[in-house]
């Protein structure tokens, strides 16, 4: 909320007349202004940059920004509300606890976009400019706040140095410096301030004009001196135990002798400042956390160890360990026992436990506090642990309690960030807790403040009028700025000191210093001669003649003051396992006893360094270990050696032109690995396109016309006409995949007379085809003309016009046994059903309707009929009842139609009917009675009805093939064989094997393998990490969508799926455009296909052509391969003289492969943690073997389950490459553990539970449990690591290396198999799901003290915990905790059994009942509406269903809550593990399957999206395959579910529909879009299980 400003607030924003004489001055040069603390120096900088910010750019100038550095953080934020306040600019603040060093180009560049104003630290605005994320001619104004920090290797000094200097002097900013004491070298003040105007460029700038009115707003405060008796050595009168033994005791127990100096030290330093209390409270408040700390770390130990040894096998260690735990912890326990009354209220802090100088502060402040209440007052300390014990005694010294509220504040210490801060034993304050403690003080909560020298300077509070120096003064600008904090009338500055002469020396030097030193910049005017450029620093003049400045192209510099941090920075971020240290490089130091190969420096002269650098960047020796220059200082000759190691590595490629390390936070999005630039592909997830038409349009006048006969089975009984001539080679050859369809036989070309008859019979074709179409596929209307029309041939091979005129006429025939044997097998329809075609078997002259149900082992309906006679009888009484009053309702008269059927005798026999769909699995379940009179034949022979059902078919294959061969014209590829290539462009359908998801399965792995090799070779300098981020660049879906759609490779796919009955729509002319001579067709077009095409069509090129195939395909697309060269020819690596060590040979005898260069296979053994190694590690050589472990794997499960889906090969891959087999691997067939090179306690520990754990166990225990083991991934990587060595050695010669893959996983691939072992957390989903239960859920926590995050995984229930699992994997404890909660939650016996805390059910049939009353008002009135709409009624059946596994179909159209849906059919549970297939089938072939671990789907959706893939396989099944389900053609509960003559829910209205459809029929026309209305697009369809929802019924 805004606070309007108080006048003092409105006066301090008005520049004075000495403020204006240093602005004035500031504008027409570079100033350093001199003013003491608390006199305006802000303002001047305040007001220079709204002179700055307001001034015009010239045309074409840069947008420039101001820049406000700061030495310490708390003033960022202090300056940035400043500028804020005061401006209209947008200021923002930067500092390192930000984590801004980890901003990403696109961060800095959207700050210096929007920001007027950055206020930040030196290191900040350092690094900035030495990455060139910003350059110095784009800063307008530069202010250095305390600019006296400008000197020798300060930060500030740095920024000068490295980027202001080597700046051209015309594109430099200005510069304004601000300081209270720009002297630190008393004897000689003149060379101090030509130093700090030398490296400021700047000249020193005081107040001249207006001294008189600076004096009376910057008075001098009183000086005091008190001196103060030493501390004494013993402490009788102190009653409590000191805690010095214990921590004596802690440091016998292994805490590390620099600890405990540490602690040592400041204890002593504390006791002798405040006395025995002060620093027995200091270690009441720093030694319980360190040993906290330390029995943390045993505990971990402890716990790896137990791993190692079984229960039988006690080890000394673990004794040791355990003693070591109990006895720190007695210790600590005694200390919390032994501070206890510092933290009693009540505590009185006595004056004997006092060190005297405490004594004489308590007294000055009793004294101080009595005379003004209103005392604001800071003391100023060195030592963190001193100003928190000091703030403590003050607040508990009986007689200031009432006086005094004291507050204190530190600087950060060691790092801003809290994980580091926790190691350090003195926390430093964070930026936060600074913040806090300024505010109180400067809002009057507090009134004393205990500080560090971080209060010295900058931070604003308000004028105090009393400050005491609780310390010795040790420089001038101490002095100056600690007394400028004194700035109140009349107030008092203390310097407490022993009575020692050195202390009194120094304070009296100071005092009579101080007015010549302000003499001697006040008389200094801005004429006073140029500024000397010589560079001053505490380096030696040869040494600063030796120094470079290296550049990139982007303007990034590398100097000696970055150079050292750039080459930390990199090895922090080259990739190690989790839980090992972070990789540091190794300085060592060279004195000048050495040889010197410098001739600058002779023998014992100057020193060197030597630079180590981890094994994890992929470098020759020489540039791991190197030894710089010589240098006469130490510190000189570690950044020369880091300044020439981190040229080289630039050089190398190991930074990016920014001097960044090339990592996955660099911007490599929109650059694949040669450096292309694309852009995402823009379009939607489902957008229009075109594809090549197959067809062509037969309307045309003059096209000619082609007959193809159709070989179905033995026969040929039908044709295909079209205007489109094929390769009959091409449609006809052999697919690979088991589809029954016909083949096309030898072409005719049919003439005509005229054109007027070649027209009508065109349109003859169209309607039998529509006939046959209407009969055998579906009733859905369509726009257009067809484009090929499907007819029956004669006995010449040519279209039967007579027969198909004939058919068309009379559809159907009430004369049906004039045609019918017992071998005809005729195509009837039934009386009851729309449509619907039924193949008759059998006549059954024993069974009448006027025979009883009982008596044949038939159910009466539920209307009591106890013959089929009654059943009909009062069917058709209903219907006419119905009828009446649907006329009377709308006042109509009543129309008796007559039936074209006859009437229902008591004795005609009864016929039996299959559905033609289930003429594959027929059985008597499938068999319908039905009276005879109640059946017509359909003028579709059964011959020709197989063929038509296979039409969609035929017709997706024959565009397929066509596409095929266009696209591998387009490609330029080799004539191969066009069906595997057809196979690659069809979309995934309801066809399970015949689309492109295998082929895309093969693809994905051969991408990879093709561009990691490429990859691999052309950035041979690159680390593992880099290596990843471009390889994933170069194949993720985004840039093959790209390459893909800039291709055109969608006008080339096959997106119209084989439909089911309901949604097949034939090729049509509407949609049919030309381009050129190239005929398209419109087409919807999905994008996330464009990707899957891609490595589709390299799988088949792979198939076709091998990896010749592969290259050519991978090429043409424009991939990262590096050209269509064999690998063999393109890399050729070269023969080193060595042989191989006595470790490598016997390695090299196990895995039956001898490597013409061993130090591939030393390479591929070396650990990134192994010090000076001849070799690079293993991690390039990793990122190669995983993909050819990957590669071998894939190839041989495509090849030995051809009948798979990806989905379940991307399954049994998961299994073959997990952690435990890999690793099992690694340790039996290769004893790999024993000739690793590596130094990590760590993974020593970790490596050898591994090998106790693994081989006892067999391959097929592993697997059936792959998720309950892992072993350090250290192992895998050696082993890929080996196999990449080979592929290298071989000249990346697959063949070569199948024996080695084959001989090492000989005994793991026949584990393969499509029933492996499913995630325990997706198995526990499921059946949860299955059983109706929705309300589980996993929760994480922490249950170990050793652990540094959540450990534990709970399942629960309905909010109750089923179980529970610790582990160190947190996705293995998942595992566990999922796998015992589904053999908890199955166990009827169990207290915790799913059906004693699951009420789902219950709660759902509530929830439905509170509903159904709730709208019992308006229900009617809506069934009333969809009645008019639909025709159907809506029934609620609340009954349970028969199958507690059953699924129900449900339209999602009007709500979100499948429960609220309409119920369109049931689907049984078998049929949903398909459904499951396909739809885990494309994202786990693009994610890790360990990844389900952690999902946080919720089973409803989950469940819901199989739904809707299970309706659409419902109601597409195939139509021709011998293994595919046949369904129904119309929206009802499966016929094999129901005798539909016998069942209950039988409902007259049918017969009445069916009445009137056949009126349509019989007077020549066909069903009407009226008829099929409720036929259209189910994009609104769900599934839900059955035992969960109240269901909603439509019945016909």
């Amino acid at each position: 909320m805004f606070q309007p400003l108080t006048l003092a607030e409105v006066e301090k924003q008005i520049p004075r007349q000495y403020q204006t004489e240093i602005f004035t001055q500031a504008q027409q040069n570079n100033v350093i202004a001199v003013m003491d603390t608390g006199t305006g120096k802000t303002l001047i900088a305040i007001t220079l940059i709204k002179w700055m910010t307001t001034r015009l750019r010239a045309p074409g100038e840069a947008r420039k920004v101001v820049v406000f550095i700061v030495p310490k953080v708390p003033l960022v934020e202090q300056q940035r509300e400043a500028i804020a306040q005061q401006t209209s600019l947008e200021a923002r603040g930067y500092y390192g606890a930000l984590d801004v060093d980890y901003w990403k180009r696109e961060q800095w560049a959207k700050e210096f976009d929007e920001a007027d104003v950055l206020v930040m630290t030196p290191r900040v605005l350092y690094d900035l400019l030495s990455h060139a994320h910003w350059s110095v001619d784009r800063i307008s104004l530069l202010i250095f706040d305390e600019a006296h920090h400008c000197r020798k290797n300060n930060d500030y000094n740095q920024i000068m140095r490295d980027h202001y200097h080597k700046c051209d002097p015309a594109r430099r900013p200005k510069v304004f410096g601000m300081t209270a004491s720009p002297i630190w070298n008393v004897k000689n003040p003149a060379d101090s301030l030509k130093e700090l105007e030398r490296n400021m460029n700047s000249r020193v700038l005081a107040v001249r004009d207006n001294i008189d009115e600076l004096h009376k707003h910057a008075p001098k405060p009183k000086e005091i001196e008190v001196i103060y008796d030493s501390t004494p050595t013993s402490w009788l009168a102190y009653p409590y135990p000191t805690m010095i033994n214990p921590i004596m005791n802690a440091e016998r127990l292994v805490v590390r002798d620099s600890e405990s100096k540490r602690f040592r030290t400041r204890y002593e330093a504390t006791m002798e400042s405040v006395g025995i209390i002060g620093a027995e409270y200091y270690l009441s408040a720093v030694v319980p956390r360190a040993i906290e700390s330390l029995v943390l770390n045993k505990r971990r130990e402890l716990s790896t160890l137990r791993k190692l040894l079984s229960v039988d096998d006690p080890a000394p260690g673990i004794a040791k360990i355990n003693g070591q735990i109990e006895e720190l912890e007695g210790i600590k326990a005694l200390l919390v026992q032994q501070s206890a009354h510092f933290f009693a209220q009540s505590l009185e802090v006595r004056p004997e436990w006092l060190a005297p100088r405490v004594i004489r502060l308590a007294e000055i402040l009793q004294q101080c506090y009595t005379a003004d209440p209103a005392c604001q007052c800071i003391i100023f300390a060195e030592q963190r642990q001193v100003v928190m014990v000091l703030s403590w005694i003050l607040r508990h010294i009986s007689y200031l309690r009432t006086m005094i509220r004291p507050t204190f504040i530190t600087g950060h210490g060691g790092s801003t960030h809290r994980s580091m801060r926790d190691l350090e034993d003195v926390q430093g304050m964070s930026v936060k807790e600074q913040q806090v403690a300024v505010r109180h003080f400067r809002d009057g909560k507090a009134n004393l403040l205990v500080a560090t020298s971080v209060a010295e300077e900058g931070l604003d509070f308000q004028p105090c009028n009393l400050v005491i120096r609780f310390d010795a003064l040790k420089t001038m600008v101490s002095y100056a700025q600690s007394r400028g904090r004194a700035r109140q009338k009349a107030s008092t500055y203390i310097i407490m000191r022993r009575s020692v002469p050195t202390e009194a020396d120094k304070y009296t030097q100071f005092m009579r210093a101080e007015p010549q030193l302000k003499e001697a910049y006040q008389k200094r005017a801005i004429q006073d001669g140029e500024i000397d450029d010589d560079a001053g620093e505490d380096v030696s003049e040869s040494d600063l003649r030796l120094r470079e400045v290296y550049t990139t192209s982007t303007g990034a510099k590398l100097t000696y003051g970055n150079a050292i941090a750039l080459i930390s920075r990199l090895c922090a971020v080259l990739p190690i396992e989790p839980g090992l240290p972070v990789l540091k490089p190794m300085y060592g130091l060279i004195d000048g006893a050495s040889p010197s190969p410098d001739p600058a420096y002779p023998l014992g002269f100057g020193f060197s360094n030597t630079l180590i650098l981890p094994s994890a960047l992929p470098l020759p020796r020489d540039q791991l270990h190197r030894q710089g220059p010589y240098r006469q200082n130490k510190r000189e000759a570690k950044r020369a050696v880091a300044f020439d190691a981190a040229r080289s590595l630039h050089q190398l490629g190991c930074f990016d032109d920014y001097l960044l390390p090339l990592q996955e936070n660099n911007d490599r999005e929109g650059v694949d690995a040669d450096g292309e630039q694309f852009k995402p592909l823009d379009v939607d997830d489902v957008f229009e396109s075109t594809a090549i038409d197959a067809w062509g349009d037969p309307w045309q006048e003059g096209q000619s016309l082609f007959c193809y006969p159709l070989q179905f089975e033995t026969c040929i009984v039908a044709g295909l006409v079209t205007c489109a001539v094929f390769d009959l080679n091409d449609v006809n050859e052999p697919t690979g995949i088991a589809t029954n369809i016909p083949r096309l036989d030898r072409v005719v070309v049919l003439e005509f007379n005229s054109e007027d008859q070649r027209k009508e019979q065109l349109q003859l074709m169209e309607k039998y085809t529509i006939f046959a179409k209407e009969w055998a596929i579906s009733r859905r209307p369509f726009e257009g003309k067809l484009s090929c029309f499907f007819v029956k041939l004669t006995q010449d091979g040519l279209p039967d016009f007579i027969a198909m005129q004939r058919a068309l006429e009379s559809p159907l025939s009430v004369d049906w046994r004039r045609n019918w044997t017992e071998e005809s097998r005729l195509i009837v329809m039934e009386k009851t059903s729309w449509l619907r075609a039924y193949c008759l078997l059998s006549v059954r002259k024993d069974i009448t309707p006027s025979t009883l149900l009982s008596s044949i082992g038939r159910d009466c309906c539920e209307a009591g009929c106890t013959t089929y006679l009654e059943h009909y009888t009062l069917l058709e009484k209903n219907v006419e009842k119905k009828k009446d009053a649907k006329a009377l309702k709308q006042d109509k008269e009543v129309v008796r139609k007559p039936s074209s059927f006859p009437p229902l005798s008591p004795d005609e026999p009864m016929v039996v009917l299959l559905p033609v769909r289930k003429r594959k699995s027929a059985d008597s379940e499938s068999e319908y009675l039905i009276p005879s009179s109640f059946i017509k034949s359909v003028s579709l022979e059964d011959e020709l009805f197989r063929v038509v059902e296979t039409f969609p078919s035929l017709l997706r294959q024959i565009t397929a093939v066509v596409r095929a061969r266009a696209v591998i014209n387009l490609l330029k590829l080799p004539p191969y064989p066009v069906p595997r290539f057809a196979e690659a462009l069809v979309i995934p359908g309801v066809v399970p094997k015949y689309n492109y998801d295998r082929l895309e399965f093969l693809g994905d792995t051969f991408l990879k393998l093709a561009t990691s090799i490429h990859i691999f070779n052309k950035y041979p300098h690159r680390h593992e990490g880099q290596l990843s981020v471009l390889k994933d660049g170069s194949v993720r879906n985004t840039y093959l969508r790209g390459k893909a759609y800039r291709l055109g490779i969608y006008h080339y796919n096959v997106t119209d799926k084989v439909c089911g009955p309901k949604r097949w729509m034939p090729p049509v002319t509407t949609h049919t455009t030309l381009d050129g001579v190239i005929p398209y067709v419109k087409q919807t077009s999905l994008r996330r296909c464009l990707s899957d095409c891609v490595e589709s069509l390299l799988g088949a090129g792979y198939l076709c052509g091998g990896l010749d195939g592969l290259l050519r395909t991978g090429t043409a697309i424009g991939l990262c391969f590096g050209g269509m060269e064999p690998w063999s020819h393109r890399y050729t690596g070269d023969s080193p003289s060595c042989g191989a060590s006595t470790s490598l040979r016997l390695l090299q005898d196990t895995l039956g492969y001898e490597f013409r260069n061993p130090l591939l296979l030393l390479e591929a053994l070396t650990h990134p943690t192994f010090p000076d190694s001849q070799t690079p590690s293993y991690q390039r050589l990793e990122f190669l073997g995983d993909a050819v472990v990957d590669v071998f794997i894939v190839d041989y499960l495509f090849h030995k389950f051809p009948a798979c889906t990806a989905h379940k090969l991307t399954w049994m891959k998961h299994l073959i490459v997990c952690n435990s087999l890999l690793g099992a691997v690694a340790i039996r067939e290769l004893g790999l553990y024993k000739h690793m090179l590596y130094m990590a306690r760590r993974l020593d520990l970790e490596i050898t539970l591994s090998v106790r754990v693994l081989e006892p166990l067999s391959y097929q225990e592993l697997a059936e449990k792959w998720w309950e083991f892992d072993p350090p991934k250290a192992l895998n990587d050696v082993l890929e690591a080996v196999l990449g060595a080979v592929l290298v050695d071989t000249n990346y010669d697959l063949q070569l290396c199948r024996p080695v893959l084959e001989r090492l996983f000989k005994d793991i691939l026949p584990l393969a198999h499509p029933d492996v072992p499913l995630h325990p957390v997706m198995e526990l989903y499921m059946w949860a799901a299955r059983k109706g239960c929705t309300r589980i859920r996993f929760e994480k926590s922490r249950q170990r003290d050793e652990s540094n995050s959540k450990d534990t995984f709970h399942v629960l229930v309905h909010d109750t915990e089923i179980s529970r699992s610790t582990g160190d994997s947190l996705s293995i404890a998942k595992c566990f905790a999922a796998y015992e909660a589904k053999a908890t939650l199955s166990d009827p016996t169990s207290d915790k059994a799913l059906h004693k805390h699951c009420n789902c059910e219950e709660r759902r049939t509530e929830e439905a009942r509170l509903r159904e009353e709730k709208k019992a008002l308006k229900r009617k009135e809506k069934d009333q509406e969809k009645a008019k709409l639909t025709g159907k009624n809506v029934h609620i059946d609340m009954s349970s269903p028969k199958n507690d596994g059953a699924y129900l179909v449900m339209d999602m159209d009007d709500t979100e809550n499948p429960e609220r849906g309409k119920l369109l059919g049931v689907v049984e549970p078998e049929e949903v593990k398909q459904i499951v297939d396909a739809i885990l089938d494309d994202p786990l072939d693009a994610a890790d399957i360990g990844a389900i671990g952690n999902s946080t789907d919720e089973t409803d959706k989950g469940f819901a999206e199989i739904g809707r893939k299970l309706l659409e396989a419902t109601e597409e099944a195939s139509i021709h395959g011998s293994s595919e389900e046949d369904l129904d053609d119309d929206g009802d509960v499966n016929e094999e579910e129901r005798d539909h003559h016998d069942h209950e829910d039988q409902h007259d209205e049918g017969v009445s529909e069916a009445m009137d459809l056949d009126e349509n029929v019989q007077d020549g026309g066909h069903a009407h879009a009226a008829d099929v209305e409720d036929e259209m697009a189910m994009e609104d369809i769900v599934l839900w299980p059955a035992s969960l929802s109240a269901r909603v019924r439509d019945l016909p």
